[in-house]
């Protein structure tokens, strides 16, 4: 209705002049590969085995998660973080996903920082999650793996 709408509408402005009020998109944010180097996969929901093996499918917008590869990269790497995509479908580094030692955390953050910039960005065409219509920020977990070539 009208009421809902406006309210999305003002979550919506909120999230696109300061990216650390994103919130989950209804339909989320959608990644393409534009080259035969990467590969992407949406993971699926998982099934909860503790709770009568049932699933959420509302976690497949509240907390999308991504697989993906990447060929012919610098050396071989494996990295689980988590990004902002903004309303024009540019990724920032949220924080990482994993558990780091203090003394490699920030090295870790300036490779998978990295990853966006050199690998994500140039190779993935993005499309930024929205509700009701309206794109706006939202948050992705991304599991990337390199294959040194």
């Amino acid at each position: 209705n009208r009421k809902d709408s406006l309210y999305i509408k003002s979550k919506v402005i909120q999230a696109n002049t300061d990216v650390n009020k994103a919130f989950a998109a209804r339909n989320p944010v959608v990644l393409r590969s534009k080259s035969s180097l990467i590969q992407v996969k949406k993971d699926p929901v998982l099934v909860d085995t503790v709770n009568n093996n049932n699933t959420y499918p509302a976690d497949a917008y509240l907390y999308p998660k991504y697989t993906i590869t990447v060929d012919n990269t610098y050396k071989d790497f494996n990295y689980y973080f988590s990004v902002i995509v903004d309303k024009q479908g540019e990724m920032q580094f949220k924080r990482l996903l994993t558990v780091v030692s203090p003394e490699f955390e920030e090295a870790k953050i300036r490779v998978a920082k990295g990853i966006i910039n050199v690998y994500l960005q140039r190779l993935l065409d993005i499309t930024p999650g929205n509700t009701l219509g309206f794109p706006h920020a939202s948050v992705i977990s991304i599991r990337v793996k390199g294959i040194k070539g």
